[in-house]
């Protein structure tokens, strides 16, 4: 009779333990899940600003050219007016 209940107890407990692991399980399988998501979203900020540096970078060297071939000219005209 007390072994019975033993067994009884022992088997309650066993089950309880697999239902709060279940819990546990799904509850991390939640939060893997907005993880996830939230990994997706920046992922793409990621590449929204590197297509941005890339822009930024083409527009500097753009500006490099226009200032140095500005300088250039500047200087052909001294040059011309010396001469």
């Amino acid at each position: 009779m007390v072994e019975d209940l033993i067994q009884y107890y022992t088997i309650v407990l066993f089950g309880v333990v697999i239902l709060f692991l279940l819990y546990l399980v799904y509850i991390m399988e939640r939060k893997m899940s907005a993880m996830s998501e939230e990994f997706n979203e920046l992922s793409g900020a990621i590449d929204k600003t590197c297509l941005g540096l890339e822009e930024l970078n083409r527009h500097v060297e753009t500006s490099i050219k226009i200032s140095l071939s500005q300088q250039v000219r500047t200087e052909l005209d001294d040059v011309q007016k010396k001469v």
